[in-house]
């Protein structure tokens, strides 16, 4: 998964520019933004584990944004619209999909009109859901894109994650692309 954080030029901001940037006569700053990124969420067990604790864990460590992979949620493989609406309520801001993302064929519908949902983006493009997702956090845009490693996955039709994510960030939706007004700061992998 990346996640690639966009912010509006004169947010409060500290750090050093970009020198990348820079070159392009770009003006950046650094945005320091707590993520909490939980992997697979398995079960009713963890599910319930989150919706006591979740909502106090993000006051108590001051975390912004908190994105959990939730393709196991349900039944251990797949995830049902239900059990989406649970994890988004537990204090959850963003959910990604793996391989098991559409083994509940109800989940289908609910990821096109689900906008905190994001399935791999290098799954094949016929599938549903987007390969990204977006959300506004304290002026700032963040953009996570789940990507499948093709190492041990059982399945051939995944796109090569590397290239997906060049071609990706060469062709940045005109909200992402870097201007005067929106800059880039930082892309991390989690996986």
């Amino acid at each position: 998964m990346y996640a690639l954080i966009i912010h509006q030029r004169g947010a409060a901001c500290q750090g050093l520019a970009s020198p990348k940037y820079a070159r392009l006569g770009i003006e950046t700053e650094h945005t320091f933004m707590k993520i909490l990124a939980l992997g697979d969420v398995v079960g009713r067990r963890a599910l319930d584990y989150l919706s006591r604790r979740l909502w106090r864990m993000r006051d108590t460590l001051g975390v912004d944004l908190v994105i959990a992979n939730g393709e196991n949620t349900s039944e251990i493989h797949g995830l049902s619209a239900a059990d989406a609406d649970a994890l988004l309520s537990t204090g959850v801001d963003i959910i990604t999909l793996g391989n098991h993302a559409l083994d509940m064929h109800q989940i289908h519908d609910y990821i096109d009109d689900c906008r905190y949902m994001a399935r791999p983006m290098n799954l094949p493009p016929q599938q549903p859901g987007e390969g990204y997702c977006k959300i506004d956090i304290q002026g700032k845009t963040v953009c996570v894109v789940p990507l499948l490693g093709r190492v041990h996955m059982g399945r051939f039709d995944y796109d090569d994650p590397f290239r997906m994510i060049d071609n990706f960030l060469k062709n940045l939706p005109r909200w992402a692309a870097p201007s005067k007004k929106r800059t880039p700061l930082t892309l991390f992998p989690s996986r």
